[in-house]
C-alpha cells in the first residue's frame, strides 16, 4: 500500500506541495517494489535479483540442466581407480647401510629407504613384474595388449608413501581401473623386486666391501708418504732434540731482550753520540748521581710518611706531625732543584754536552754485545720453529687419516661379518616384503570422484543461473515496473496497468484494472491545480490512447467535464477507438458551397433561431432546395470533418467537439489532419487551443503521438500543466531514457511514469495487492456479470474495463437510494 508519514491535508502546505508530497508518497511505495522483492525470494542483491526477475523458472531450470551435465561430467571426469597394496619394511636393528656407497653420509639409514624406493622404480624391476605369470594372466584376462606395454607404462602406475616408526614402512601400491589388474601388478612388482634384491644383496655387499677395501689402500699409502716427508724434514731421533734446544734458545732470547730492555731505559739517550742533551736527559744523568738518588729516596719516605699520617691515622692537614712532614718534602724538594741547577750549570759551561760517564761507557759496550747476540738467537730459532710448524702439520694430517684407517677397518668388519651371516642363512635380510594384497572391492578415487561431481553440478547450476542474468543483462527492455525506478530515476511512477486480453470476460480483472486507472487520476487530481494533460509514450503501441480513453472515464465518473483531444497524427487513436467524426454545419456547407444565395441562408438561420425549425425543414418550406439538393447537400455534409487543426482557430473548439455518449465525457477527433500536416500544428495554435479547453472544460487530456517520433508530442507536453508518460513492458530502456530527456529538455513537466502490462508479481507487490488477493464484497454470485463485447471493440479493454466498474458502482448507488427509500416507506 501507498505509504503516508502523514495525511497530505495535513502538511500546511499549498496545494502544489500536497500534490508532491503525495507523489512521493506514491513512488515510495514503488521503489520499494524493488527493495521488498529480495525478502520475497530469499534475499539476495537487488542487480542480481532484477536480472532474474520474471526468470527465475527459466534460471532453475537451465541450472538443473547444467547442474545435472556437470554431475556427471564431474563424476566421469576421472574413470574408476583400483589401488592394491604392499608394504616393504626396512629394519633398524641392524644398523648397518648395505646400498650406501657414499660412506661420508650421516644418515645411511635412510639412504637405504631411499635406494630400496629407487629399486622398486627401476625399469628392470618393472620388466621382471611384467614377465610374472601372475600378471600377463590378469592382462590377459582383461583384454589389455601388455606384449605393447613398455616398462615404464608399469612403473607409471606405481606409487609409493612412506611411514616412520621403531622400522621404517614403505607402502607400495599399484592403480589401474581393473581392479584383477590392480592386484596382480602389485603381487608381481613385490615378486620381481624380492627376486632382484635377494639376488643382488650379497653382490652389493662384496662391491660395498671392496670399495673399503680400496679406500683403506688409499689411506695407508697416504699415511707412509706423510711419514716419509716428516722423515725427510727431521730425522725421528732429532725431533726430541730439536724440540729441547729450541725451548732453551726460546728461554735465553727472552732473557737477553729483557736484558736489553733495562739498559734501553738507563742509557738510552746515550745510544745516539749526536742528540743534544736535554733538560730530561739532565735529569736522567741525575737520577745517577748519589747525592741525587739519595734525596729521592728521602723524598719518597716523606711521601710514604705523609700518606700513613693522612690516610691511615687519619689526621687532619693542621696535626702537628703532619705540617712536620710536609715541611720536610718541602725542604727535601728544595735540594733536588738546587742539584739540578748545578748541573745545568756544568752543562752550559761544557758547551752544551755533557762528558759521558764511565759508568755509562760501560753499560753501552755491554748493551752492543746483547744486540748481537739476539740476532744470533733469533736466526736459529726461527729455523728451528719453521721446520717443528711443517712436522706438526705433518702430524696432524697423520692423525686424521689413521682414524680414518681405524673407521674403515670397523666397517669392513661390519662388512665381513654381514657376509658370513648371509653365507649360512639365506633368511637374514635388513628387509621384510608383507604379504600378498587382495583384489580391491571399490575405486580408491571414489571419494575423488564425488567431489569432481559436486564441483561440477554446483558450476553447471552457477552456469546456468550466470547465463540467464547475462541474457538479463543485454536485454535492453523494461520487464518489469522495478526496472522503471533502476533505469529511469529521479521520476514519479503514478501506478501500473494490467495486461488484459482482448476478449476480456472476467469481471474481476476488469475491476482491477479500473482499479488501477482510478488510482492513477487521483494521483493526478490531488492538489487541483493541473487541469491539462499530456499523455504519450516512448513507441508506439505502449497503450498511450488506452491510457488517455480509460483516464477520461475516470474523470468523467467524478463529475468533471472532461475533454480528450486526440493529437496523435499517425495513429488517431482516440478517433479510432471512439469513432467520433464531427461534420461541418449543413449552413456552412451550403455558404460554402454557393447553393443558395447569401441573403437567403441569413434569413433561413434568423427563421430557425426565432422558430425552432431545423433548417432543413426551412429549406423545403421555402422553396429554395429540392430534397434531392437537399440530400446532396447533407452528403457533401458528411464529406466534411472537423478536427484538432480545426479547433486550433480561435472559437473553433465547440464546434469540434464530440460527445461519446459517456455522461461529462467529450472528444476532440483528429479530424482530417494527416501526418503531414505537423508542421501546421505550432506551438501559438497548440497553445489556443488548450486556452480554449480550459474555459470549456474542467479536466482536458491530450494524446500524442511518441515523443521521439513525433511533433506534436513536444508542442503539446510544452503547453500542458503536466505530462503522462506510458512506458510498456518491452519498451527498451534507452528508448524510455531519451524520451525522458525529450520532455524535460522542452521543460514539460513530468508529473510520472505509467507502466503498462503489468504482470500480476508487479502488483502483487504494490498497492493493488489486495484487490487481487481477496474479494471486494461477500455476495460473489451478485457480482458476476457479462462484459458488453461491443464496447470492448470500441474502447478496448482498458476502457471497457472502467466503463464496466463505472456502471456498477452506477448500479450499487441506484441500489442503496432504492433500499432506503423503501425503508423510509415502510417506516
Amino acid at each position: 500500500m501507498i505509504r503516508h508519514d502523514r495525511p497530505f491535508w495535513a502538511t500546511g502546505g499549498s496545494e502544489t506541495s500536497m500534490r508532491d508530497d503525495y507523489y512521493t508518497a506514491a513512488n515510495d511505495a514503488y521503489a520499494d517494489y524493488d527493495q521488498s522483492e529480495p525478502s520475497q525470494e530469499g534475499g539476495g542483491s537487488p542487480a542480481v535479483l532484477r536480472l532474474l526477475r520474471g526468470r527465475w523458472h527459466w534460471a532453475i531450470l537451465l541450472g538443473v540442466i547444467l547442474a545435472s551435465g556437470g554431475v556427471y561430467l564431474g563424476y566421469n571426469f576421472e574413470r574408476p581407480e583400483y589401488t592394491a597394496w604392499s608394504t616393504i619394511k626396512i629394519k633398524t636393528n641392524y644398523g648397518i647401510a648395505v646400498d650406501v656407497t657414499d660412506l661420508s653420509q650421516e644418515q645411511p639409514y635412510t639412504l637405504l629407504v631411499q635406494a630400496e624406493m629407487d629399486r622398486l622404480y627401476a625399469l628392470d624391476t618393472a620388466e621382471l613384474a611384467m614377465q610374472q605369470p601372475e600378471w600377463q594372466e590378469a592382462a590377459r584376462g582383461a583384454g589389455l595388449d601388455f606384449a605393447s606395454m613398455t616398462p615404464q607404462d608399469f612403473s607409471d602406475s606405481i606409487d609409493m608413501d612412506t611411514k616412520f616408526g621403531g622400522d621404517q614402512t614403505i607402502q607400495v601400491q599399484y592403480d589401474s581401473e581393473d581392479p584383477a589388474i590392480a592386484q596382480a601388478g602389485i603381487n608381481a612388482l613385490m615378486e620381481a623386486y624380492g627376486s632382484i634384491r635377494k639376488q643382488g644383496q650379497k653382490d652389493a655387499i662384496d662391491e660395498n666391501l671392496q670399495l673399503l677395501q680400496d679406500r683403506k689402500s688409499d689411506l695407508e699409502l697416504r699415511q707412509k708418504q706423510i711419514r716419509d716427508q716428516m722423515r725427510l724434514i727431521i730425522p725421528d731421533s732429532e725431533y726430541l732434540t730439536i724440540k729441547t734446544r729450541l725451548t732453551a734458545k726460546l728461554g735465553e732470547l727472552a732473557n737477553m731482550e729483557f736484558k736489553l730492555g733495562e739498559l734501553e731505559l738507563i742509557i738510552g739517550d746515550f745510544l745516539n753520540p749526536n742528540a743534544k742533551r736535554s733538560e730530561v736527559t739532565i735529569k736522567e744523568m741525575m737520577a745517577q748521581d748519589p747525592d741525587m738518588i739519595a734525596l729521592l729516596e728521602q723524598k719518597k719516605q716523606l711521601e710514604d710518611e705523609y700518606i700513613y699520617q693522612t690516610e691511615i691515622l687519619k689526621r687532619g692537614e693542621t696535626m702537628a706531625s703532619v705540617v712536620q712532614v710536609k715541611r720536610m718534602i718541602a725542604r727535601v724538594d728544595r735540594q733536588i732543584l738546587d742539584l739540578e741547577a748545578s748541573w745545568l750549570s756544568r752543562q752550559n759551561e761544557g758547551g752544551g754536552t755533557a762528558p759521558v760517564p764511565q759508568q755509562v761507557a760501560e753499560m753501552m759496550a755491554t748493551y752492543n754485545a746483547l744486540v748481537e747476540k739476539v740476532k744470533e738467537l733469533k736466526a736459529e730459532t726461527n729455523d728451528l720453529a719453521t721446520r717443528i710448524a711443517a712436522v706438526q702439520e705433518d702430524e696432524f694430517e697423520l692423525q686424521q687419516v689413521i682414524e680414518s684407517i681405524r673407521d674403515v677397518d670397523e666397517e669392513i668388519f661390519d662388512y665381513e661379518k654381514t657376509e658370513d651371516l648371509f653365507a649360512g642363512n639365506e633368511q637374514i635380510t635388513l628387509v621384510e616384503i608383507g604379504d600378498k594384497a587382495p583384489m580391491p572391492g571399490k575405486p580408491s578415487n571414489a571419494t575423488t570422484r564425488i567431489q569432481h561431481a559436486a564441483f561440477g553440478g554446483i558450476g553447471g547450476m552457477g552456469a546456468g543461473f550466470g547465463l540467464v542474468m547475462l541474457i538479463g543483462l543485454m536485454d535492453r527492455r523494461m520487464r518489469h515496473v522495478a526496472d522503471t525506478a533502476a533505469d529511469l530515476p529521479d521520476t514519479n511512477v503514478l501506478g501500473l496497468l494490467p495486461t488484459l486480453p482482448a476478449d476480456m470476460k472476467d469481471p474481476e480483472q476488469a475491476d482491477a484494472a479500473a482499479h488501477c486507472v482510478h488510482h492513477i487520476r487521483t494521483l493526478l487530481q490531488i492538489g487541483g491545480s493541473n487541469r491539462v494533460f499530456s499523455i504519450t509514450s516512448p513507441a508506439a503501441g505502449s497503450g498511450k490512447s488506452s491510457l488517455a480513453t480509460a483516464l477520461g472515464m475516470s474523470f468523467a465518473a467524478t463529475g468533471s467535464r472532461t475533454l480528450v483531444i486526440d493529437a496523435d497524427l499517425v495513429g488517431a487513436g482516440i478517433s479510432r477507438r471512439m469513432g467520433s467524426v464531427v461534420h461541418e454545419s449543413l449552413d456552412t456547407v451550403i455558404r460554402q458551397k454557393g447553393l443558395i444565395n447569401e441573403a437567403d441562408l441569413s434569413r433561413l438561420l434568423t427563421l430557425s433561431a426565432s422558430r425552432g425549425e431545423t433548417i432543413e425543414q426551412l429549406l423545403i418550406e421555402e422553396q429554395l432546395m429540392s430534397q434531392e439538393e437537399l440530400e446532396t447537400a447533407k452528403r457533401l455534409q458528411l464529406d466534411t470533418s472537423l478536427g484538432l487543426l480545426d479547433a486550433c482557430a480561435p472559437g473553433r473548439l465547440r464546434s469540434c467537439v464530440a460527445a461519446t455518449g459517456i455522461d461529462q465525457l467529450f472528444v476532440l477527433p483528429v479530424g482530417r489532419a494527416r501526418p503531414a500536416d505537423a508542421s501546421r500544428l505550432s506551438p501559438a495554435a497548440m497553445r489556443e487551443l488548450v486556452k480554449q479547453a480550459r474555459e470549456a472544460f474542467d479536466i482536458v487530456l491530450i494524446d500524442t503521438g511518441p515523443v521521439l517520433g513525433s511533433l506534436e508530442a513536444s508542442i503539446a507536453a510544452a503547453e500542458s500543466d503536466a505530462t503522462v508518460l506510458i512506458v510498456s513492458r518491452g519498451d527498451h530502456r534507452s528508448v524510455a531514457a531519451r524520451s525522458l530527456e525529450q520532455l524535460r529538455s522542452v521543460r514539460a513537466n513530468v508529473a510520472g511514469l505509467v507502466f503498462n502490462h503489468a504482470l500480476e508479481s508487479d502488483l502483487a507487490h504494490t498497492s493493488y495487492a489486495s484487490l487481487i488477493s481477496q474479494e471486494r464484497r461477500p455476495d460473489i454470485s451478485a457480482r458476476k456479470r457479462k462484459l458488453d463485447k461491443t464496447r470492448s471493440a470500441r474502447l478496448g479493454p482498458l476502457g471497457t474495463a472502467v466503463a464496466s466498474s463505472a456502471e456498477e458502482t452506477s448500479d450499487d448507488q441506484s441500489l442503496m437510494v432504492h433500499t432506503n427509500g423503501s425503508s423510509n416507506g415502510h417506516e
